[in-house]
């Protein structure tokens, strides 16, 4: 689909090429007139496809898709069931990854300091290997 902005450029460049409008209508008007004109036609535009956008809303995905599908799941005994299981587990398994959490970063708050140690240990050795070798 065009861009309506890009057809506003055309018939404008054929007007300054040629000296006449695409639209006879355009040759009547004037400038203030012309600028209404053009915001009044997008608004109108925008209006319609605005308007097709909440009727096929309303049409299609409201009706078909939330309402018939959520008054199906009410009346399954069994989703009702499996969803209440669900929430049960999910909330067992939160409280266990709340401590697994806890404990894996304090693992790893204690490895991190650990390894630290060891580079800076490393970096001592090294500089007392340079002195007593005498490389500096």
């Amino acid at each position: 689909m065009e861009k309506p902005d890009c057809r506003l450029n055309e018939m404008h460049v054929v007007y300054m090429k040629s000296g006449l409008w695409v639209y006879p209508i355009f040759n009547v008007l004037n400038i203030p007139q012309r600028i209404v004109f053009f915001a009044c036609s997008y608004a109108t535009g925008f209006l319609f496809y605005f308007l097709g956008e909440r009727i096929n809303y309303y049409l299609w995905a409201l009706k078909t898709h939330l309402v018939l599908s959520f008054i199906g799941l009410l009346t399954n005994k069994e989703w009702l069931q499996k969803v209440r299981r669900k929430k049960d587990k999910k909330e067992k398994k939160h409280d266990c990854n709340k401590k697994n959490i806890v404990l894996v970063t304090l693992k790893l708050m204690y490895l991190h300091n650990d390894i630290f140690k060891n580079i800076r240990n490393f970096k001592r050795k090294e500089m007392d290997n340079v002195f007593t070798q005498g490389l500096i």
